[in-house]
């Protein structure tokens, strides 16, 4: 099955935490995902041990200082999980050496 990526750095990112052989969902689904009005998908969750959220923010949509709307995401998601978020910023990651760089040094 083909995996439709909104982003190269999420496909990038894909890549890293298969590189490393981490158990993972992408798009995962929260409080009703795409179907509920305040639903919300979760760009990764990575098992590492316990379920953790992942999001990629990158410069197109999250340039500058967070916005509520995200603020209040990361705040949802680690309410549902238990434990903050691992959010990485286009900063972080550019190519796919960047994330592999990102996905060891945070999420491993």
């Amino acid at each position: 099955m083909a995996v439709n990526f909104d982003s190269k750095e999420e496909e990038w990112i894909y890549n890293s935490l298969k590189k490393f052989k981490l158990d993972f969902f992408y798009h995962y689904e929260i409080f009703g995902g795409s179907l509920l009005r305040g639903g919300i998908i979760v760009d990764y969750a990575v098992w590492r041990p316990m379920l953790t959220p992942f999001e990629y923010f990158g410069p197109y949509w999250h340039a500058g200082q967070l916005g509520v709307d995200d603020k209040l995401k990361l705040i949802a998601e680690e309410q549902y999980f238990g434990q903050p978020p691992i959010v990485a910023y286009g900063s972080d990651i550019f190519d796919q050496q960047s994330s592999d760089d990102f996905v060891r040094q945070n999420v491993l």
